[in-house]
């Protein structure tokens, strides 16, 4: 059946094939029926051999803020014939370096159909990692290095299916790839999912999809639910898409924050292309930049949104486009969402509440501060009044028919109080009369703590006590909101040092439900139990914390076992929370009072909080043409003090021409200094102060002799830390004292030892330079080296160009003196990446039983040995020179900056290589080293002995060292 399938589809296979593949392209495809135990060999015309093929790529998961979520512990090869049948399975290994990969060794393949299956363990919601395997599937004649990764994954099925069918391979992952796209809104990239790694922000709608479940497992079944829908290459799980548009619909706005996690490089999230599957699951017409405000309702089926409307939206100018569900207020007042021409909406819910919808942006990090995406605001006064009663300006005071004349006021009433717009003050006026009463009404139930003005201004307050001259109490009280009976048993707030609740107060012969004062102690208890139950609800209330001060207890709105509620957390975590709520209050700094005083957040009041690296400290600081509080961290806090109790340090006058300098009690240092005829203490960096004693130092040491002081050294602690001087040419080739790092220092010894016990080599002539053949040009940043065709990358510094890659030369026919005099340290395959090892008689081309006469007679300076033509072996001296230059440029530190190689070598791979050079540690004796041959060697010894270059992780400074002849070294090469 399956055969009879393949031929009755054989001529639409064969042209869809050609409109996929194309039909001028030099690939070759087997017959799906080819019978691999009858035909032992192919000619697979893929651009990459499948003969003797080592095969290796990338895994490509996200991580969850930098940790692994999926970690990878075996890695399977199914071979694979033209009908994509399993013919035999190879074991690999997982490779962790720079990023996560796969190998398998070096083989024969017999087709070029293969199916890589990745297995490890996924852990991203739940407390135990789930076992899965992720696979690609490839034709590995045509891809040099497949990668497995999540979209890989999910196309296997289709493209089996297909092949199945009779789609020739390629086709068939084209094919796979168009579908995706169409289901997805992917961009079409017209390469198998393999050797195309996507952006995340495009593959991002996927994870979110398969994600909606919210814990591992269900990610999984997820998948596999998925890879068979989609074997049909149409996504058609109607109830997949409605949950997962119900999820998107309910946590909108903060879909970012989880694809941010897994992807934090990847910026904020693509909603473009999830609003497109949502619109797809709700049968939504499409939202776009010209239908914001627009509602739809939706039908389908199965989703907790049946029956409710969305409305069009966009987060901010410039984002994307989405339906987002209505907030309480939408519901009664319509929707109110972002649209670019600014005007806004009026609205009230009887005569005494009334909201504006301004049609402002949502910022998400206001969304994340307030848990809310409520657009209406409550109205303010004047806005409500001049929207009521309609605006007070001239124009309504102008006199009908006339073009100058004015009336001097008109009133008008809302409620049950007048209000005035005058000439001469353009806004509504609380009017009043000459009788309390008469004026602002009785006193009862209904309005009692409500606030009226008279005509003169005064206000008056409805208390028990019927009206009563307003002060700030009693103003405090009748701005806050009336009692009710249903929602605010729990309900507290205070006023100065009074705190009050809400409960049944009697009035002479009844009782009204209003404001009463109650003891602090009750009120916060009150007040925490009604913010526990009201304020952590939804997922939204996450970002909300609680601050118990009778307990000094810290709480956050978090979801554990799949409980919403208030957890205690860690003090830290709780106090920056409100020390940046306490930083929004700073106000009113100014340069002539504040610029120097330090502002302490109110809840640093433990030890362990002074002592964390914080930011609850504050500081008056000129930003924009203005003053304003800025954080410091707690580090700089010492800093601030001490500017601003210099003045109280001693004066100073020095009596001679030594720098005179003082310690304050933060641990800064003054030194004294001559200002317009007067002497001050001014404030100076620790490093530069320790620089001038330094300079002061030098001035006092016999000056250097090219001739008889070469070799001079002297070192100096100032303030506990040595400085060193040595007699040495500087970068510009003057003979002079020198400020040195210590790495150069204690080398200096070693490099004079050296030139005086080697054998000297006389320079090499012109005929010497001339016959060493044509000399190897830079092209590129790289050379070529013409005897194997090898590249290697080149990196000047300085006046020098090295080689920034190991040397891997090894010819036995053109030199013979090779022979067991070179390896491939202690793993083979490093051979291919980073290099050879070479006994020394091996670097500079002599025989291995060479004399000091043999070394003289057979080389001159400089030494090619092993290097190809124009480059040779380095001497201890350039070597010298080479840490020299970057002792003083790495990250403009000095002669005494740091020569670690951790800041400048890159010996770790995980550090950065500031001048390329690109140390890799290649040895006989631990990957925690690397060694480099000279061309140096001390053979006026019985036992010889040659120079080595050697670099470490653990100190990461270079040093010059004898080692044996008996041990082998990486070599680099530098140009004539």
């Amino acid at each position: 059946m399956k055969s009879m399938r393949k031929m009755r589809l054989n001529c639409a296979v064969l042209l869809m094939a050609i409109a996929l593949v194309g039909c001028c392209e030099d690939y070759y495809y087997e017959n799906a029926d080819t019978d691999y135990t009858k035909v032992s060999s192919h000619d697979v015309s893929g651009a990459i051999s499948i003969k003797d093929r080592a095969l290796g790529g990338k895994i490509v998961i996200p991580s969850d803020k930098g940790k692994d979520i999926f970690v990878p512990e075996k890695v399977r090869l199914v071979l694979l014939d033209s009908s994509l049948a399993a013919t035999d399975t190879l074991k690999g290994s997982i490779v962790k370096d720079d990023a996560i990969g796969y190998e398998f060794s070096a083989r024969n393949y017999k087709s070029p159909y293969v199916k890589i299956l990745v297995k490890g363990k996924w852990k991203l919601y739940g407390s135990k990692a789930v076992s899965t395997t992720f696979e690609t599937i490839s034709d590995i004649s045509n891809e040099m290095n497949p990668l497995v990764d999540l979209m890989t994954h999910l196309e296997v099925p289709l493209v089996e299916a297909l092949v199945d069918e009779g789609y020739p391979f390629k086709a068939a992952k084209q094919l796979a790839m168009q579908k995706f796209s169409e289901n997805f809104g992917l961009k079409y990239v017209n390469a198998p999912a393999e050797s195309y790694e996507r952006e995340f922000v495009e593959v991002g709608t996927m994870y979110a999809f398969l994600l909606r479940g919210r814990s591992d497992s269900e990610f999984l079944e997820n998948i596999e639910d998925f890879r068979l829908d989609m074997e049909d290459g149409v996504l058609d799980d109607t109830l997949a898409m409605i949950d997962f548009a119900d999820y998107a619909v309910e946590d909108w706005l903060r879909l970012d924050s989880l694809l941010r996690q897994l992807n934090p490089a990847s910026g904020h999230w693509n909603w473009k292309l999830a609003g497109r599957l949502v619109e797809r699951a709700y049968g939504l017409s499409s939202c776009e930049n010209d239908s914001t405000g627009k509602v739809g309702k939706v039908k389908a089926k199965g989703s907790k949104y049946k029956g409710d409307s969305l409305v069009c939206d966009v987060a901010k100018p410039g984002d994307d486009y989405f339906y987002r569900a209505l907030t309480p207020l939408e519901r009664e007042l319509g929707p109110c969402g972002y649209r670019a021409d600014g005007k806004d909406k009026f609205a009230s819910i009887g005569d005494s509440l009334f909201y504006v919808c301004n049609y402002q942006p949502i910022w998400i990090d206001e969304l994340e501060d307030s848990g809310s995406i409520e657009k209406w605001r409550e109205a303010s006064w004047g806005v409500t009044l001049n929207k009521v009663l309609g605006p007070c300006n001239k124009e309504v005071l102008k006199v009908e028919g006339s073009e100058n004349e004015y009336r001097s006021l008109i009133r008008k009433k809302l409620g049950d109080t007048v209000y005035v717009c005058q000439y001469d003050y353009l806004f509504w006026k609380n009017e009043g009369t000459d009788s309390l009463l008469y004026f602002l009404g009785d006193c009862g139930v209904k309005n009692l703590w409500s606030l009226e003005k008279l005509g003169d201004s005064s206000e008056y307050v409805c208390t028990y006590d019927s009206w009563v001259s307003a002060n700030d109490t009693l103003k405090f009280l009748s701005e806050q909101r009336r009692c009710d009976k249903e929602t605010d048993s729990l309900r507290t707030f205070s006023f100065g040092s009074t705190y009050y609740i809400c409960d049944d107060v009697k009035w002479g012969k009844d009782s009204v439900y209003t404001f009463k004062d109650t003891t602090q102690a009750y009120a916060d208890s009150l007040d925490k139990v009604y913010f526990f139950k009201k304020e952590c609800s939804v997922l939204a209330d996450t970002v909300k914390y609680y601050y118990d001060s009778l307990s000094s207890q810290y709480y956050h709105c978090e979801i554990r076992n799949n409980k919403i509620k208030f957890y205690e957390v860690e003090e830290e975590k709780g106090r920056t929370y409100f020390c940046g709520e306490f930083a929004k209050t700073l106000t009113g700094c100014s340069a002539e009072s504040d610029t120097t005083e330090v502002v302490s957040c109110p809840y640093n009041t433990k030890e362990t909080w002074v002592n964390a690296e914080s930011d609850g400290y504050y500081h008056c600081s000129h930003v924009d043409d203005g003053y304003t509080y800025v954080q410091i961290p707690y580090w700089e806090v010492n800093y601030y003090n001490s500017l601003h109790e210099s003045g109280n340090l001693e004066p100073c006058n020095p009596q001679s021409d030594t720098l005179e300098y003082k310690r304050d009690s933060y641990g800064y240092y003054y030194y004294c200094v001559e200002e317009g005829g007067e002497w001050k203490n001014e404030l100076i960096e620790l490093d530069s102060l320790k620089e001038k004693l330094v300079d002061e130092w030098v001035k006092t040491l016999e000056p250097c002799n090219a001739e008889n002081a070469r070799w001079k050294r002297y070192y100096k602690s100032f303030l506990y830390e040595k400085r060193y001087v040595v007699c040495d040419y500087d970068m510009d080739s003057n003979f002079t004292l020198l400020k040195v790092d210590e790495p150069y220092y204690s080398n200096y010894p070693e490099r004079e030892y050296l030139m005086k016990v080697k054998p000297p080599l006389e320079a090499c002539s012109e005929e010497q330079m001339a016959a060493r053949g044509t000399p190897v040009e830079v092209v590129n940043g790289s050379i070529t080296d013409p005897r194997d065709g090898r590249n290697y990358r080149v990196v000047t510094i300085g006046e020098q160009t090295w080689m920034a890659e190991n040397l891997g030369y090894y010819d036995t026919l053109a030199a013979p003196n090779l022979v067991n005099r070179s390896d491939c340290s202690k793993v083979p395959t490093l051979c291919s990446t980073t290099g050879r090892l070479y006994f020394w008689d091996a670097v500079v081309g002599v025989p291995s039983d060479f004399n000091a006469d043999t070394i003289q007679t057979r080389l001159c300076a400089p030494v090619q040995g092993i290097c190809p033509a124009g480059w040779h072996v380095p001497s201890v001296e350039e070597w010298s020179r080479l840490f020299q230059y970057v002792s003083y440029h790495n990250n403009g530190a000095g002669y005494g900056g740091s020569l670690k190689a951790e800041t400048g070598w890159a010996v770790n791979p995980r550090v950065k290589d500031i001048f390329g050079f690109s140390v890799a540690p290649v040895s006989w004796t631990t990957d925690a080293s690397a060694y480099f041959a000279t061309s140096e060697i001390d053979a006026s010894s019985r036992i010889r002995r040659n120079a080595v270059i050697q670099f470490t992780y653990s100190s990461g400074s270079p040093t010059i060292n004898e080692d044996s002849m008996s041990r082998s070294f990486s070599v680099r090469c530098v140009k004539d």
